[in-house]
C-alpha cells in the first residue's frame, strides 16, 4: 500500500525512517544559521514531519546562561551575536570573534544539553545561530558515537528575501529585537558567509531558505538518506 500511493523512492525514505527510529539509536537533527534566516520555522515543520517532539534552541540556552554567567566573566555572552563587547572596536574581525566566543560557549551548554537526552535515548533537534557547522556533530561523535547526528546550515541567498524576513520579523515578533537586526544587516549576513566556508570544510549541506514550500520535504529526505547511512554503521553498545 505504501509503494502504491507515495512511489517507491518515498517508500524507501518512508520505511528508512521508520527502521531508524525502531534501531534505537537516537537521532540529533542540528540546523544552524545567521539571524533572520527562518531556522525556528524550518525547525517546527520539520519537527512535524519527522515526529520529533524535542526541540532546543540555543537562543534558550543562551538565555539561561546569561542567568549564571556575569558579565565580568564572559562579556561576549551578553551581547548580540552581530555585536563586539564595549571596548573593543567595531571592525568585523572583533565583531566575528565576539560571536565565535559566545557561540562556543552556548555550544559547549548546547552539547551538554543534547548528550543528556542521548543518553536517555530520546531523540532532538537543535537550531540556532550559535551552532558552528561541524563542531557539535564532531563533539557527539565522539561523547556518543551510537547517536545518528545530522546536520544542515540554513542560508538566504538572496538580501532581499533576508531584509524582508528581518522586517517581517520586526512586525510580528516585537520582542526579538527586530530593529537592531534590520541595522546590522550586513554583519548578519557576513557571519551568513563564514558560516558557509566552516560548513564547506565540515562537509555540512546548506540549504537556501528561498524556496520554503518544498524546503522541509528536502531536508527530510536528505536526513532519511544520511540517517539510513550511518544507521547501517554498526552500534558500539
Amino acid at each position: 500500500m505504501i509503494r502504491e500511493s507515495a512511489g517507491d523512492e518515498h517508500a524507501k525514505r518512508y520505511l528508512a525512517w521508520r527502521r531508524a527510529k525502531r534501531s534505537g539509536r537516537p537521532i540529533v537533527v542540528c540546523l544552524g544559521g545567521s539571524s533572520g534566516v527562518g531556522k525556528s520555522t524550518i525547525a517546527t515543520r520539520l519537527a512535524l514531519r519527522l515526529g520529533v517532539n524535542r526541540v532546543v534552541t540555543t537562543d534558550a540556552i543562551r538565555e539561561v546562561l546569561r542567568t549564571v554567567i556575569p558579565p565580568t566573566v564572559l562579556p561576549e555572552l551578553h551581547v548580540s551575536t552581530y555585536e563586539s563587547v564595549d571596548g573593543q572596536d567595531g571592525s568585523f574581525g572583533a565583531r566575528f570573534e565576539s560571536y565565535r566566543r559566545q557561540a562556543r560557549a552556548v555550544g559547549a551548554a548546547t552539547s551538554a544539553v543534547a548528550s543528556r537526552l542521548v543518553t536517555e535515548g530520546r531523540s532532538a533537534l537543535i537550531e540556532g545561530v550559535h551552532l558552528l557547522p561541524g563542531e557539535l556533530r564532531a563533539d557527539l561523535a565522539e561523547k556518543k558515537p551510537d547517536a545518528v547526528v545530522v546536520e544542515f546550515l540554513l542560508i538566504l541567498g538572496d538580501e532581499r528575501l533576508h531584509l524582508g524576513h528581518l522586517t517581517r520579523r520586526l512586525h510580528s515578533e516585537p520582542g526579538r529585537q527586530g530593529a537592531r537586526n534590520l541595522e546590522n544587516l550586513e554583519m548578519i549576513r557576513r557571519i551568513q558567509d563564514e558560516l558557509r566556508s566552516m560548513a564547506e570544510q565540515a562537509g555540512v549541506e546548506e540549504f537556501d531558505v528561498a524556496s520554503p514550500e518544498d524546503l522541509t520535504q528536502r531536508i527530510v529526505d536528505q536526513v532519511v538518506h544520511q540517517i539510513e547511512d550511518r544507521a547501517e554503521a554498526p552500534s558500539t553498545s
